[in-house]
């Protein structure tokens, strides 16, 4: 038996794509050095027996074909629990919740060894904490705002110089879509700026009720924050 080096325990991992060079080996996504599955030992491949070394028999191809059909198409989840003297990470993993160690073994095609197994005592790993999602900068907000007013700026600006060409024009769902969206400071100001669609019905009542449900959210907002610093 060769020495395990003591290292801590560390969270459960998602294993993708799981791929096999032997029986008690296993590599995540085809990335990285192969981990060592816990406490088991399959047979070596042709010409990996060292000389005095006692190797497990059998069928070193049918072993990892196994293990192979154990993890296909499965969630696989492995957890770091030691190393051995080549540092190489020995884990345990998980197969739809099934102990592979505990399964190699069971089938035939693994021996326990370097580690004992309870294979009825030994719960799972734990399932992954869920990926937290990308947190709000507070500069974004911002950033958002002065972006869509400029394109609602420069929107009203086009189409005025569209206008005077007497070229294609913007349609107006696309500027009142720029000034629904945010941009409504910077239509507002643009229509001003370049005398363009200031008596134009119906567009300029609903660019004025769009301006009024925006006044009115924003004012609900504020009133909140004040009742909630009052409270």
């Amino acid at each position: 038996m060769f020495p395990l080096l003591a290292v801590a325990s560390s969270a459960a991992f998602l294993c993708a794509h799981p791929t096999h060079h032997d029986g008690d080996g296993i590599r995540c996504g085809g990335k990285g050095r192969s981990m060592r599955l816990y406490a088991i030992d399959a047979p070596e491949m042709p010409g990996s027996c060292r000389p005095g070394r006692r190797c497990t028999p059998g069928d070193p191809y049918a072993s990892r074909d196994h293990l192979a059909e154990l993890t296909a198409g499965r969630k696989v989840l492995c957890e770091a629990v030691d190393r051995d003297h080549y540092g190489r990470t020995i884990a345990r993993c998980t197969a739809d919740g099934a102990d592979l160690s505990c399964a190699m073994v069971r089938d035939g095609f693994a021996v326990e060894r370097y580690g004992r197994l309870s294979c009825g005592e030994m719960p799972a790993p734990a399932e992954p904490p869920p990926a937290a999602p990308p947190a709000l900068r507070w500069w974004m907000v911002p950033a958002y705002f002065l972006i869509i007013n400029l394109m609602a700026y420069i929107a009203f600006r086009d189409d005025k110089r569209r206008a005077r060409r007497g070229a294609f024009r913007r349609s107006e769902a696309n500027l009142l879509w720029l000034a629904a969206l945010g941009g409504s400071p910077g239509a507002l100001v643009a229509r001003q700026r370049f005398r363009h669609k200031t008596r134009k019905q119906p567009f300029s009542a609903l660019l004025a009720m769009i301006v009024i449900v925006q006044v009115g959210v924003i004012a609900g907002l504020g009133w909140r924050a004040v009742e909630r610093l009052l409270a």
